[in-house]
């Protein structure tokens, strides 16, 4: 039962304060003693609700540690926070004055956050070998008579998880020329700039031919190898799609998409490659997070002629550890799941605010 609907005390069956005849109804205060309506208020909200398990009301986390990086949960207002300012106190909030959540004293757990963490804990929980990557590109529509799709449109002024049932076209996972080198220097920037951080992004180079071959026991099987032709280690694969969680961002030049994979290592399959694509990648690597920016040359066929494209994607590294932190929060304990998964989504929010 949640707190909203618990009777505590001198409330009736549905949580609401009995009324006595010839009663304040709202509880004034005045003429009162103050002591004795500070102990009744402090019992109207029994401190287990505000601790209880992960649906219920939680404190906002604050963050205290250089460069934003936090280290812990948060922490809970002050026992004696000042006054509010403000026309009926005399005087403004002053600057250095602690924010309280809400009139609770505690924040309510992120919707958007918990939306995409239970989707990724129904897909990853006891799996080995999850691969989790944001992508970015645009989401569209069902063709319409003439075959034609266009990027889907809404009623909605900022960025909303698409239900897993709603019927869409196909997610183009690809950007301009003009985009991928506006994100591309945005992130040399970023890299540039955090090299006195505690978590410096770090840039790295990757060139390498994926192929990709239909498998016998579901999935596809891709191959990578060097610019030499040598299978790179850990370079054979069988990719099986978990699942999608589509995000429309209106406003935006770009949408995203969180996707769940398993990639499992196999033997090297036999017979030709169905398709290949060459792909030369500028890696960024954070705490949480690489961030690829790739340049993608396609050929479905040796004689076919190329196809260019531009992509990025945001893969987190350490996928164990996301889960894990998942599980504590499933069971109530603490944790840093919402945490870990807000700084991955905000990555992918700050590259698509900031594309040119």
């Amino acid at each position: 039962m949640s707190a909203a609907h618990r009777s505590y005390p001198g409330t009736d069956e549905e949580g609401y304060t009995e009324y006595q005849e010839g009663q304040d109804p709202y509880g004034s205060t005045e003429g009162a003693d103050r002591g004795e309506d500070d102990e009744r208020a402090q019992r109207s909200w029994p401190r287990e609700e505000a601790e209880a398990g992960p649906s219920r009301k939680r404190p906002r986390e604050e963050d205290h540690s250089e460069n934003g990086h936090g280290q812990g949960r948060g922490h809970p207002p002050p026992s004696n926070p000042p006054l509010p300012g403000g026309p009926h106190h005399g005087g403004g909030i002053r600057p250095d004055m602690p924010i309280i959540p809400s009139i609770f004293g505690i924040a309510p757990r992120n919707p958007f956050t918990r939306t995409v963490g239970e989707f990724i804990m129904n897909h990853a929980r006891g799996r080995e070998n999850v691969e989790i990557e944001i992508k970015l590109g645009v989401l569209m529509s069902m063709p319409d008579p003439s075959g034609q799709s266009h990027r889907i449109r809404l009623p909605a002024l900022s960025e909303m998880i698409m239900p897993t049932d709603f019927q869409l076209g196909p997610f183009r996972a690809d950007m301009t020329k003009q985009q991928n080198q506006s994100l591309n220097n945005l992130l040399n920037s970023a890299a540039q700039s955090s090299l006195s951080s505690p978590f410096p992004v770090r840039f790295s180079r990757a060139r390498q031919i994926d192929s990709f071959y239909d498998g016998s026991g579901g999935g596809k099987i891709r191959v990578s190898r060097d610019r030499a032709g040598q299978v790179i280690p850990n370079g054979v694969i069988r990719k099986r799609r978990l699942g999608d969680l589509n995000i429309t961002c209106p406003g935006e030049a770009l949408d995203f998409r969180v996707s769940v994979n398993t990639e499992d290592p196999c033997d090297m399959p036999r017979g030709e490659p169905i398709f290949s694509r060459e792909k030369d990648r500028a890696c960024y690597l954070h705490q949480l997070v690489e961030v690829d920016l790739t340049v993608v040359t396609a050929r479905p066929h040796e004689t076919a002629k190329p196809t260019v494209s531009f992509e990025i994607e945001i893969e987190v590294v350490d996928v164990p550890t996301l889960v894990l932190e998942g599980e504590k929060e499933e069971r109530g304990e603490d944790n840093r799941f919402d945490e870990m998964l807000q700084s991955c989504l905000d990555t992918a929010r700050m590259l698509i605010r900031n594309v040119g």
